[in-house]
């Protein structure tokens, strides 16, 4: 045995005083009585009394004097050395994804702490443990760590997180414990069934609780034979892991409270029952998919679907005298926010512009019209400018007329006309896809008049006349986008082919570009968010509520989807905001907490034990203070009785 505080000891100087108390302190009482009967009768009461009165002091002195014993060890702190019942413990702790399943309102990752935390409360003191923990990272928590308390501490700290489970790490880790100590134990705490091993014990903490979930959904534009109208087909397939069950699937649109569609699904245990929706709007926000049915794991039981434009509309500005054309098709293209002006309101509008005074919009159009000035921090189209503008990057030099030219080719109308061409990019060129996307080539355009410029090097040029760009697209001297068709849209047969609507909307794309190219991902995937000119700021909502702020200085800015469940981005664009959402499914392998094959380190185990100690003395100290009580209780007792 040994003392942490030897001086503790010191304590027991107060048994020999007590001693001596106990000798000094008087044994009779002085008393005045009436008579002599009196006398006698109560000398004989105290006859009767006194030997049970020698007995108990007697009895409350060695009371007395065990306890001041036991103050005195217990200040020193004893330790009791019990040779060869210490051990190494290695824990691993699964927190993936499957972990939050709940039941009695106890998740799996609950039970798995205090499994662990019990095993190292009944281990024998003077162990040493180590834990490595599976998150979103696997890593090492604590190692040969051997006070009971503090491991207890770092284990209630731990999170469990969505990631998918990958135990290779981790057993790696286990190994380089094992291979310090062959005699390490180690526990592998998960909720999937893996086989054990001779040196690894798996801890399984499912309960077999009650799951559903939805996987292998998707959405896709599609027309609708039935009712003959253009709409989005919604699919997926439902699976039960437990038992049969019967499940209701429904169907939510933009957010409403009620359920635009639903569907009653028999499902046999752990196969697959495919089922579909088909809704026929003509554009969405949101879907949601969601099993009506309760389950332990709630968050595998709803999928949401987001439009990767919503939110990428664009305050626009359309300055013209009859700009009608312009307006349909802007219309048609939509998540347009789309203000008409003419042109003498527009030189008002600029005066209050230049003032600080008037609303700002992120695509200014000027349809054959040429102001004086760009304005600035915002995209602009030029529509057949007949005038050099500055710090537009281009000068003008004249105006080309076919009914100048005796050569050109004439239309059945008697009209002439030159006949332009789409510039040719290599297949999967960023030109490629940004300007000629969807576009149908053979189409010829022809005009009867257009502007001739000299154009700087920034610019990409999209539709050419004997190399002449008659419509290019790049960056002003403002270091904003500038388009720049040369022509006057009733000036050619551009405007009844739908290559005019497909590359208006691939230009309005171009001159405002979603924030988000997808919306779908799963936990663990890395999010990419486009960082678009004139964004200051870039704010992702978790679904736990916890803001991540991502970097502007790149084009492109990416982070980790570390959680499960519905994302909120907010991008600050020229001072203001634009809002999407985002959705991260969990993973079907986390969904079904199944997992195959053995667990298991390289080695050969040993017994070789360290000494371990016992210094839990406190439960004895609590019985003998509660006799110091009784004790006192039984003195107090007595001498009130003779009073």
């Amino acid at each position: 045995m040994s003392f942490a505080y030897p001086l503790g000891l010191l304590g027991l100087l107060g048994i020999p005083a007590l001693i001596l108390i106990y000798i000094i302190k008087s044994k009779y009482t002085e008393q005045v009585i009436p008579s002599t009967y009196l006398w006698e009768l109560s000398e004989k009461f105290l006859k009767r009394k006194r030997p049970v009165s020698k007995v108990t002091g007697i009895i409350s002195l060695i009371l007395q004097i065990i306890i001041v014993l036991a103050i005195s060890i217990t200040i020193a702190q004893p330790s009791f050395v019990l040779p060869n019942s210490a051990r190494e413990y290695c824990f691993i702790l699964d927190g993936t994804g499957s972990m939050h399943a709940e039941t009695d309102n106890e998740t799996r990752f609950d039970r798995a702490k205090d499994e662990i935390k019990s095993l190292i409360k009944s281990s024998r003191s003077g162990s040493n443990y180590a834990l490595v923990f599976i998150g979103d990272t696997t890593y090492s928590v604590f190692e040969n760590i051997n006070d009971k308390k503090s491991a207890e501490i770092l284990i209630d700290d731990l999170k469990c997180t969505w990631s998918n489970t990958d135990c290779a790490e981790a057993v790696a880790e286990a190994q380089k414990c094992f291979e310090k100590n062959s005699s390490t134990k180690i526990y592998f705490v998960t909720d999937k069934a893996y086989e054990e091993s001779e040196n690894i014990e798996v801890i399984d903490v499912s309960k077999n609780e009650e799951n559903y979930a939805i996987v292998n959904y998707s959405v896709r534009k599609q027309f609708d034979k039935e009712t003959e109208k253009a709409g989005y087909l919604l699919e997926g397939s439902l699976i039960s892991y437990q038992s049969d069950a019967t499940l209701t699937v429904e169907l939510y649109v933009n957010g409403e409270d009620v359920p635009t569609d639903s569907l009653d699904v028999p499902v046999k245990k752990n196969m697959k029952t495919a089922f579909s929706f088909m809704c026929t709007v003509s554009e969405y926000r949101s879907f949601e998919l969601r099993i009506k049915n309760t389950d332990s794991f709630m968050r595998d039981n709803s999928v949401f679907f987001y439009e990767t434009a919503a939110g990428d509309e664009l305050p626009t500005l359309l300055v013209g005298d009859s700009p009608s054309y312009l307006r349909y098709a802007l219309t048609a293209i939509g998540n347009t926010q789309l203000d008409v002006m003419s042109t003498q309101d527009y030189e008002d509008y600029y005066a209050s512009y230049k003032r600080g005074e008037a609303d700002l919009y992120g695509l200014y159009i000027f349809d054959c019209y040429t102001p004086k000035e760009l304005p600035k921090g915002a995209t602009v189209w030029l529509i057949n400018p007949t005038a050099s503008v500055p710090k537009s990057g281009f000068s003008f030099q004249k105006v080309v007329d076919a009914d100048e030219d005796k050569n050109m080719d004439v239309s059945e109308d008697g009209i002439y006309y030159y006949e332009a061409s789409y510039t040719e990019y290599p297949q999967n060129s960023t030109e490629e896809k940004v300007f000629m996307q969807n576009l149908l080539k053979q189409q010829k355009v022809t005009v009867h008049k257009y502007a001739k410029y000299a154009v700087g090097s920034g610019f990409t040029s999209i539709l050419e006349l004997n190399s002449n760009p008659l419509i290019f697209a790049g960056m002003n001297e403002n270091g904003d986008k500038q388009v720049v068709v040369s022509f006057n849209l009733s000036d050619t047969n551009f405007t009844g082919q739908i290559n005019c609507l497909i590359l208006m909307r691939n230009l309005y794309r171009y001159s405002s570009p979603s924030v988000l190219d997808e919306t779908m991902f799963e936990t663990g995937d890395t999010l990419s968010v486009n960082v678009l000119h004139g964004c200051t700021a870039l704010v992702l909502r978790a679904p736990s509520g916890a803001r991540i702020s991502l970097p502007t200085a790149s084009s492109v800015s990416e982070t980790q989807l570390t959680e499960s469940g519905v994302y909120e981005l907010t991008a600050t664009v020229n001072d203001k905001e634009r809002v999407y959402s985002l959705y991260a499914g969990v993973s079907e392998s986390e969904s079904h907490s199944v997992a195959t094959g053995s667990v298991s380190v390289v080695g050969t185990p040993t017994s070789e034990y360290a000494d371990g100690f016992y210094d839990d003395i406190l439960p004895y100290l609590i019985i003998l203070a509660v006799i110091f009580i009784l004790d006192w209780g039984v003195y107090c007792y007595e001498q009130y009785q003779l009073r």
